[in-house]
């Protein structure tokens, strides 16, 4: 359907260096991002729909009365947890795109709840799915992560970041397929498919140059 739009809680799973999503997670509550109400109707609303009525009203109930959560919840132990994500289909991309500002939830154990300028494109090729994702916590700052064909390829302007990839051997960054399921690796990409995504996403929204 041409006209599929749809407003979201995801989490995304994937095999990824630890040490560098605390570095991203760090980066983004040190940022001037603005906060997700969690407290709001589109919020509460999507975290049902992501875990149930029973496990999303003792996550709202905690951060209602703390703040913060005293555990953290299993519920939401995922890689990565997008909220108010806002994809449509693009029928000439053959993907879903987002519109507006990212939500992130949480990233691993690290609750995050920030709306970032960012992109987000999901689509199915017949060599298997693309997962692209752009994130801006401050004007200068951003974090790239582009996945096909078994390999993740993940770049960011913040140095440390990229350090925490570039040290590793590939035996920490590989999983390798057997009984049928596909190798996957991760790996340092490049800022020319970061600005080629970028280009991408701001045609597809209509955007000068």
């Amino acid at each position: 359907v041409d006209s599929t739009s749809l407003n979201m809680m995801s989490a995304l799973d994937f095999f990824f260096s630890e040490e560098a999503m605390k570095v991203f997670a760090d980066a983004i509550n040190a940022s001037q991002s603005k906060g997700i109400d969690v407290s709001g109707a589109d919020f509460t609303r999507s975290l049902r729909e992501f875990v149930g009525k029973d496990d999303a009203d003792k996550i709202l109930l905690e951060l209602s009365l703390y703040g913060q959560y005293r555990k953290f919840p299993d519920a939401l132990d995922h890689t990565l947890v997008m909220t108010g994500l806002q994809l449509s289909w693009n029928k000439d991309l053959r993907s879903y795109i987002s519109k507006g500002p990212v939500g992130i939830s949480n990233i691993g154990k690290q609750p995050v709840n920030k709306q970032l300028k960012g992109y987000v494109e999901i689509g199915k090729r017949r060599a298997g799915d693309i997962l692209n994702l752009y994130f801006e916590p401050d004007e200068n700052q951003w974090y790239f992560f582009t996945y096909s064909n078994g390999t993740m390829q993940v770049i960011s302007s913040n140095k440390t970041f990229n350090d925490k990839l570039a040290g590793l051997k590939e035996d920490q960054r590989l999983i390798k397929g057997e009984k049928g399921i596909p190798s996957y690796q991760f790996i340092l990409g490049t800022t020319e498919k970061k600005a080629s995504f970028l280009r991408k996403m701001k045609q597809a929204a209509g955007e000068e140059e």
